[in-house]
């Protein structure tokens, strides 16, 4: 069973709060090393990619 919610019912203050959040856990995790080296490693990659299919 799954529940649907609709996104625009939530009020814009509740959702503020919710982002607030979601940014504080999304900082936390790139204050570990491995995750920032992972992330270094990622942007390399798209960007090879981006290079890639532009030529």
């Amino acid at each position: 069973m799954s529940t649907k919610i609709n996104i625009k019912s939530i009020p814009q203050y509740q959702l503020d709060r919710l982002s607030g959040s979601l940014v504080d856990v999304v900082r936390k995790y790139f204050e570990d090393p491995e995750v920032q080296k992972e992330f270094e490693e990622w942007k390399r990659n798209r960007q090879k990619s981006s290079t890639n299919q532009s030529a």
